[in-house]
């Protein structure tokens, strides 16, 4: 998980919606069909847009069929809260995708990043109801408070929990709570530092007149700031942790730290 910015205002679809008389603001379903669905998707796609194309939870890339607004404090805690776009994120389906090209394409095909046999359920569909998940737009930018391990595991950071003052245990029950380590997942970061770290040591034994610290670095700015679409790398957190040696904080920390 990293920081991600708040909706500063509800989208012109919501605003018209919820000024309808006898609206129940407490029915989301009733706004997820109006008008066919286009408010809702409007403010989704605004969600999406200011997280850089990933799941605020897990990071994967949101992808059609595989996209959707999260409540952050769910809805059957607190239902006046359903239509408060300072409540809403954007999320993946959290596991519960059978494709991104849809539930029909053959089992041979699965995306197993994306849906795995039961017991790999993740983001708001394993939260649930819960509410003592910590909320992304409320991390500290800078450090990382969590970090991936080599075998895909995420975990927290306990020096960087110390230095902002964040217990430890509270990012791993978050953890726990939105099902982040699950197979698909852990698998996925695996996959993805074994990646890295290749394209690492290439880079490095790569012919030419550029130094490898200069190399290094253009590397990890390329893949750790958004790209010319706005869109950051999935499974972020895996790239940052990769490249926090080489400097990548440092990067992130350039104003006016776009990757926000």
């Amino acid at each position: 998980m990293k920081r991600i910015k708040s909706l500063d205002n509800p989208t012109d679809g919501l605003v018209h919606y919820r000024g309808q008389p006898g609206v129940n603001i407490r029915s989301w379903p009733n706004f997820h069909n109006h008008d066919g669905g286009q408010p809702y998707r409007e403010i989704r796609e605004a969600l999406i847009d200011l997280q850089h194309g990933l799941c605020a939870y897990c990071e994967i890339d949101l992808v059609e069929n595989d996209r959707q607004v999260e409540h952050v404090i769910p809805r059957r805690v607190q239902p006046v809260r359903t239509l408060d776009h300072e409540n809403m994120i954007a999320c993946c389906r959290g596991g519960s995708a059978e494709n991104q090209f849809g539930p029909a394409v053959l089992e041979q095909h699965r995306d197993e990043e994306r849906s795995l046999p039961p017991g790999n359920i993740s983001c708001g569909q394993a939260k649930d109801d819960r509410t003592e998940a910590l909320d992304p737009r409320m991390l500290p930018t800078q450090p990382s408070l969590f970090r991936v391990r080599s075998n895909g595991e995420i975990d927290a950071d306990d020096s960087a929990c110390v230095a902002v003052g964040i217990p430890a245990d509270n990012v791993r029950e978050t953890i726990k709570i939105l099902g982040l380590n699950v197979r698909r997942l852990r698998q996925a970061r695996e996959k993805h530092r074994r990646f890295l770290t290749d394209a690492i040591r290439k880079n490095l034994s790569a012919l030419g007149n550029v130094p490898p610290e200069r190399r290094l670095r253009r590397m990890a700015r390329q893949r750790l700031l958004p790209n010319g679409n706005g869109t950051l790398r999935r499974l972020f957190t895996t790239e940052r942790t990769v490249f926090l040696p080489l400097g990548g904080e440092s990067i992130l920390a350039e104003l006016p730290q776009s990757w926000i």
